[in-house]
Order: C-alpha cells, then sequence, then structure tokens
C-alpha cells in the first residue's frame, strides 16, 4: 500500500529529528536538511506535529526511518529497485553535517578530553548516519578458534549481493575514471553508481604523517572493532620506505590505543588495492598481539631496539622500541637487507626479472614503547603453485583463494559468505585451513631447517642471538 504524503512528510521530520539528537545536526539547519530530503523523495512541505523525541533519542542505527522513505521512492517510480542503496546513502547524506564541522567538532573532543573521546564520537557518528553498516555487520558470523596460536575466523555476509537486474544495468553503463579508486579523497560526497558505492555520508579526518597530508576514516564494514583506513592526499601506487614506518609512527602518536598497518606493496601477497597509499587499523588485541617469542636477538648498531622472533604461523619478526626514530630506522635497514635476500635451500628467491621480497608491517604502542611486527613474504610462483609458492595452496582455495592481507596476517580471516553452508558443523575444517593457509604464508617454515634458515638470515643482516 502506498503511503501517503502526510505519513512520508512524518517520516522526514523524525529523520531529521535523529539527526539532531544523533549527528549534531544544526537547529538552523532542520528545514535546509528536510527539504534536502523532500527533493530526494519527491514531496513537498514540512511536517509541523511534535516527534517523539525520547524514541528516536533510544535508536542505534537509522534504518527504521529510511527504509518508509525508499520504499516510498520505488512505490512511485523516482527509483528503481537497483537504485535502493544509492537513494538510501543519499538520503543519510542529506541529515549528516559537513566535513567541517566534523572535523571541527572532533579536534575540540581531541584538544579537551584526549583521544579516546575524539574517536568514540567519530565512531558512533559513523554508525549513527550509517557510513558503517552496523546492521550489516551484525549479520556475519564471527567466532575465535584455540588452534594453533589462535585464530579469528569470519564469514562476511555484510556486503549486498547484487541482483540480476543490477548485473544487466551494469553491462551497459559508461566507463567512468572519477573517482579514480575508492580511497581517493573526492569520494567524499559522491553520488555514486550502480557500480562504484554512494558515499554521502562518508567523513574522513585529515592527519599529517610524516609532514604530509593524510586522511582517516572507518571501514563501512568493520571487521573487528573500530576498523579503520588511513590514506594519502594523493592517489599514487604503494611503496615501502622508511617514510612509510615512520607514517605508522606518526599515526601511533596521534592514537596510541590502536593498531595500524600496511599491506605489502606487491601482487599476490599485497591488499585488494595497490594503486593508493593507505593503512588500515583499528582498537583491537589481534591474535599475533598476544604470541610469545621464540628467541631474542641484539646488535651494537641499535643498541635502543629489541629484536624477537615470534611463535606465529608465517615469519615475523618484533622489534621493540621506546625510540620512535631509532625503531623505524632499525626497521628500514631489516626491510632493505630482506628485500634483496636469497636463500634457494628454503625456497626464498629475492628477485628474478620482478621482486619478490616484500613485508607486511604492523606498528602498535604498548606501555610507552613501540611495537613493530615485520612479516616477511614473497610472491614469487613456479608451476606447481601457480597462483602463489608462500600463499594458501590449492587445497584450501575452497576456504580462501584471494590475497592473504594484513588482517588476515593478524589473524583474523574474512571468508566468502559461500562457507556459511559450512557453518557450524564443518567449523573446525575450516579452522584448520585458515592455519594451514598462514602457514603457507611463511617464508621461513617453523621446522627445524626453515628456523635454520631465518637464523641464518637474521645473523646476515647483523644480528646476535642472545
Amino acid at each position: 500500500m502506498t503511503m501517503q504524503a502526510e505519513a512520508v512528510r512524518k517520516c522526514v521530520a523524525e529523520l531529521v529529528e535523529y539527526a539532531v539528537i544523533h549527528l549534531g545536526l544544526e537547529e538552523d539547519d532542520r528545514i535546509y536538511a528536510a527539504n534536502a530530503v523532500n527533493t530526494l523523495v519527491g514531496i513537498d512541505g514540512l511536517d509541523e506535529s511534535k516527534t517523539d523525541r525520547a524514541r528516536l533519542a533510544e535508536l542505534d542505527i537509522p534504518d527504521t526511518l529510511v527504509e518508509p522513505l525508499v520504499a516510498y521512492a520505488v512505490e512511485r517510480g523516482t527509483i528503481e529497485r537497483c537504485e535502493m542503496e544509492l537513494f538510501s546513502t543519499a538520503v543519510m547524506g542529506a541529515v549528516t553535517p559537513k566535513p567541517s564541522e566534523v572535523n571541527r567538532k572532533f579536534f575540540e573532543l581531541y584538544g579537551k578530553s584526549g583521544a579516546d573521546s575524539a574517536l568514540s564520537y567519530f565512531y558512533n557518528f559513523c554508525i549513527k548516519n550509517d557510513y558503517i553498516k552496523k546492521s550489516r555487520v551484525a549479520k556475519n558470523k564471527v567466532w575465535s578458534t584455540d588452534k594453533g596460536y589462535g585464530l579469528v575466523c569470519a564469514i562476511n555476509l555484510s556486503k549486498p549481493e547484487k541482483s540480476n537486474e543490477e548485473i544487466r544495468r551494469l553491462q551497459s553503463l559508461p566507463q567512468v575514471d572519477f573517482p579514480k579508486c575508492m580511497l581517493c579523497k573526492e569520494n567524499v560526497n559522491y553520488k555514486g553508481r550502480l557500480n562504484y558505492p554512494a558515499r554521502q555520508t562518508l567523513r574522513y579526518i585529515p592527519l599529517n604523517l610524516c609532514g604530509e597530508e593524510w586522511y582517516f576514516q572507518y571501514s563501512p564494514y568493520v571487521y573487528f572493532n573500530e576498523h579503520c583506513i588511513v590514506f594519502s592526499d594523493k592517489h599514487s601506487s604503494m611503496t615501502m620506505t622508511e617514510r612509510t614506518f615512520v607514517r605508522l609512527k606518526d599515526f601511533l602518536d596521534y592514537f596510541p590505543k590502536y593498531f595500524i598497518g600496511s599491506n605489502a606493496c606487491l601482487p599476490i601477497v599485497g591488499g585488494s588495492i595497490l594503486n593508493h597509499e593507505h593503512f588500515q587499523g583499528g582498537r583491537a588485541d589481534m591474535p599475533l598481539f598476544s604470541t610469545r617469542p621464540t628467541a631474542e636477538y641484539s646488535t651494537k648498531r641499535f643498541q635502543e631496539v629489541r629484536f624477537f622472533v615470534q611463535a606465529w604461523y608465517n615469519t615475523c619478526i618484533r622489534l621493540v622500541s621506546r625510540d620512535g626514530a631509532a625503531l623505524c630506522r632499525a626497521a628500514t635497514e631489516l626491510f632493505d637487507f630482506w628485500q634483496s635476500y636469497t636463500d634457494e635451500t628454503v625456497g626464498v628467491i629475492a628477485k628474478t626479472n620482478e621482486q619478490h621480497n616484500a613485508v607486511t608491517p604492523i606498528m602498535r604502542k604498548v606501555d610507552g614503547e613501540y611495537v613493530f611486527y615485520m612479516i616477511l613474504r614473497n610472491n614469487r610462483t613456479d608451476e606447481q603453485y601457480p597462483d602463489g609458492i608462500f600463499h594458501a595452496h590449492p587445497e584450501f582455495h575452497k576456504v580462501k583463494k584471494e590475497g592473504i592481507g594484513i588482517i588476515e596476517c593478524v589473524g583474523t580471516f574474512i571468508l566468502p559468505p559461500r562457507l556459511i553452508e559450512d557453518y557450524p558443523s564443518n567449523a573446525g575444517e575450516i579452522e584448520q585451513a585458515c592455519v594451514g593457509i598462514l602457514n603457507n604464508t611463511a617464508v621461513f617454515k617453523s621446522d627445524a631447517q626453515g628456523q635454520a634458515a631465518l637464523n641464518k638470515f637474521l645473523v646476515s643482516f647483523g644480528l646476535k642471538k642472545l
């Protein structure tokens, strides 16, 4: 049954009231926001009746307020069903305060009450304006396992599947090169299209990292607590240099209770977006962070830095220091050494006609010390393993074939929706496959030969085992 215009105006008034309560929409902007929503929905007029403010204050998310407006637009023919996602984002964008207002509020809180207060405000803001898709994220199946060193497994059910109508229309869409990618700053307030998400609700916070302009935002489909993305002002391909590590340190100086890291910069061992410099992090205690060291090393060249080999599936070296600058220099030298290091006895070849050695770096702060996890990676392929020698082997592809990026490297597996058919009856098999995949990625295996080769690498770099 089609809603009457009077009922639609009531919904618009409630949505605006919600935005005043939860998003900080200014009183002076009420009529402006209401008319912006009216324009999208296709009605005129304002509801003058009193809203149930107490009920609206109890809402965690705006879904129940937006859904009737979307349904009305579909019934009236204002939009097609395949445009519902774009439309709902536009509606929420119309009642979301401008970036300048959000940034001002964030840094006011940061200055008065500290990082935790500012982050709490911004994270909750992104949930309340539906940029973080909380209701969809709640559909994911997430569980922990104590197999091996422990892992978290998450079957990702939050991203909506495309309908046949969308797929049909996508075939006829013209190619568009704006924005250049989903990490460009130009995404803010972008209307989106069927093959590209709308971003009217996107807000990001400017940061200065290593003297450069970067931006901080949350992931729409958070894979762990306060899952954030930090991206460069410039659309340029990912690189790994000392500046990379300094940027990680500078981020922790802003937000010391987060961790932050980068995917490797090469295909197979890198992330899904290699054409824009970015990091990922959040406020989460990942399984890697609870592991113990199996060996400790030192060097006179970096007396302020302690080096450890972690008990972990893949090859992880941990550097610890109170001196962030010294730690970044030590990490850079170790990374540079690894980039050109070859040990054919264990299949490690740094270069052929292209670079193969890379790292996945992760950093956090613990009790005032900078802790740097350097996971050694190699993307070489051969006839037996055309998808990657140090990648998920074929017997595990039914669980995960995609690249093993930073999130998996620290112990949280994001798994495809098709696995829901195997959950929970085959959860144990899924867990064992995830353990096997991370073991596959180890460039120096956990057996005697592999550990001897790892020790040889570290000694060759100039470290002494304690």
